[in-house]
Order: structure tokens, then sequence, then C-alpha cells
């Protein structure tokens, strides 16, 4: 077994963790690449563009915390992961970003319907467009394809709003979504001693208002965008690094 793993990393062959993405059917591959090429040309358009996502976070977040810890202490108190009884915590958010960094972050309810979304986009987007894209005619607007998106009454609302323009998009397509990368920057910096709902709350929002402080990070996810649109028409609409 030594050798045939020895021959494997001689050939440049590793033994690592499989990258995660969602399953890809040809319709999606399909929708995936025909957008990559209607926006490649886009440039300066990704600067007035709002990306947003739900995200549900829970005190499993992360499975595979780590610690450094001496010989024979790993039941000592302040190296071991404590559960409740009640099992893991969740708590859903709704948040958006633009080239100005991360907007606001909202706290919603289990199972959002399009009343409690509306009503999001109403009292939260509208005047974080007003504040960050003063004299701007209309701003791009990015969410994915969930059930709540394609509502009816969603999608009759922001048809109504002359200073929104929501983008097609397409579907299973978190790898063009800006925000994606936020949620895995908060999943990143987890600390196992988050579980109680107060604490993850307090711990999301905490990780939120500290990406503010952080510009060059947005500047180069807006200027990341070319490359993704390049990936997906290279692999032909499949799932690309990102």
């Amino acid at each position: 077994m030594r050798t045939i793993r020895r021959r494997l990393q001689e050939n440049g062959y590793f033994h690592r963790i499989p990258a995660e993405k969602e399953i890809l059917k040809a319709q999606h591959k399909e929708q995936r690449l025909a957008f990559a090429l209607e926006h490649l040309v886009w440039d300066r358009e990704w600067n007035v563009t709002i990306f947003s996502d739900e995200k549900v976070f829970n005190t499993d977040e992360n499975g595979r915390v780590t610690l450094w810890r001496l010989r024979g202490t790993r039941y000592a108190e302040e190296n071991v992961r404590f559960r409740q009884r009640s099992g893991r915590i969740t708590l859903g958010f709704w948040g958006c970003m633009s080239s100005h960094g991360p907007g606001p972050l909202v706290r919603t309810t289990p199972h959002m319907n399009s009343e409690e979304y509306i009503q999001i986009l109403s009292d939260v987007i509208l005047p974080y467009i007003a504040e960050t894209f003063p004299g701007i005619p209309y701003v791009n607007f990015i969410q994915d394809n969930s059930g709540v998106h394609r509502a009816r009454a969603v999608q009759n609302w922001l048809a109504a709003q002359p200073n929104l323009r929501t983008l097609n998009w397409p579907a299973k397509s978190p790898d063009m979504n800006l925000i994606e990368n936020l949620w895995g920057i908060i999943v990143q910096n987890w600390e196992p001693q988050i579980q109680t709902r107060e604490a993850l709350a307090q711990y999301v929002s905490d990780q939120w208002e500290g990406l503010r402080a952080r510009p060059d990070l947005f500047n180069n996810l807006i200027a990341s965008m070319p490359q993704r649109l390049t990936a997906v028409i290279e692999n032909e609409g499949s799932v690309t690094r990102f």
C-alpha cells in the first residue's frame, strides 16, 4: 500500500478531501453558459450590482474543528466541545453586498415566506440603494432561484421598482454569486464554543460587521466576475473552481 501511495505521489496524485459542488443537469449548464456569455462584456456594471442571498448557520457549522492539546488531556474541560442536549441550534440570515462592501444583515424566520421577503426588500434594500447609490438611475439585483424568490408576489413587487433591475439568474450558480464568499469567511472563522442561540447570532453579526474593514476584499471580489464568467464558459456551463 505504501508503494502504491508513493508511486501515486510521484505522479502528482495526492490524497485530499474532494470538492463539493452542486449537481448540474444539462439545462442548468445551458442556463449558466448563456448567462456567462451575455454578461462577459460587463465591466463597470458590476460596480452597481447588489449580490444577495440567504444563509442558515448552525452550531455544528464546522465539523472539522481542531485544537492543540497535550497528550492525555483529550477530555480536559478546556479541550472538550460541549453540545446542548436539545441538539444543534440554527439561525437564518439574509444579507447583501456590493462594490461598497457588505450591506445590511437581517435575521429571518426558519421558513421565510414571500410576504416576509417583500418586507425585507421594501424596508432594507430600497433604503440601502438610496444611501449607497445616490443619483444612480438603477442598480442590478441578484438573487437565487428559491421558491420564495420566484413567488408571483415577489416578482410583481420587483417589477414595480424602477430603480431595481433584477437579473435573470441561472439556477445552481453559487460560484457566480459573490456573497457566497462572505458566508464562507464566516464559517472559516468558526469558534467551537458557539453553542447557544445568543452566541450564534452575536458571532455571525460580529463577523459580518468585521468585513466592513476589508474594502480590498470587495474590490477583489467584484474584479473576479470576468474570471468567474470565463471559467463557466471554458467549462461549458459546468462547475468552476470558484
